[in-house]
């Protein structure tokens, strides 16, 4: 069956001791001995136990339902319970997470199963969009011929960034003193942290050098 190992070392462990412990409850009642008062012991035993470790539990079913599930796997990058960085590990009880940073992070189970995962590298592509602000004197047309052409000129640098689907710059806002325009490419998942830095110099350069960067808020009359 594939299983993760740390999933099958689990449910080994507990079939181990729950076949050890039927064997002691059996080799009693051939003694002679009671088994009732021995079994109300321990679940006596059991239910304090698991009072006891209630939170603990709870990080273990949790841990056992991100094995099966496999939201993430290791490797992946990821938002979850509020922290940005790749998966290192997987446990029964807490899952490691390293932060760009280089700093260790160690959830609990729980608090990632129950809230909200955004999987950053589960799809092979993703888009690039970043959001332009442009002087409304300028023409629509202007603004978007140009913005379009820097992206292109990205994409063929290659380095990750797609050729198919095209890229593709437009309007998005009408709000504030500038108008807002989306410019969207594509690129390899893996490459995503070097094609977007290169997307911002060449909007950053082909605004100044087309000087389509809104006014700054003394020069607007």
């Amino acid at each position: 069956a594939k299983i993760d190992r740390t999933l099958a070392k689990f449910f080994g462990n507990m079939a181990k001791w729950a076949i050890l412990l039927f064997t002691v409850v059996t080799c009693l009642g051939t003694l002679g001995i009671n088994t009732t008062s021995v079994a109300a012991i321990i679940g006596a035993t059991g239910l304090a136990i698991g009072l006891a470790l209630q939170g603990n539990l709870g990080n273990l079913a949790s841990g056992i339902l991100l094995l099966i599930f496999r939201p993430f796997k290791v490797g992946d990058a990821v938002i979850v319970a509020g922290q940005v960085g790749v998966i290192d590990g997987i446990d029964l009880f807490t899952t490691n997470l390293d932060t760009a940073d280089n700093r260790r992070i160690i959830i609990p189970n729980n608090a990632i199963f129950g809230g909200v995962i955004e999987n950053q590298s589960h799809h092979p592509r993703r888009a690039i969009t970043i959001m332009v602000p442009i002087n409304p004197t300028i023409s629509i047309e202007k603004a978007q011929a140009e913005l379009l052409a820097a992206a292109q000129r990205v994409v063929n640098a290659g380095e990750g960034a797609l050729k198919d689907p095209a890229p593709s710059a437009g309007l998005a806002e009408l709000t504030g003193p500038a108008l807002l325009y989306g410019v969207t490419i594509h690129a390899n998942t893996a490459d995503v942290g070097v094609v977007r830095p290169r997307l911002l110099r060449e909007i950053k350069e082909t605004l100044d050098r087309e000087a389509l960067a809104p006014l700054p808020p003394g020069q607007l009359a």
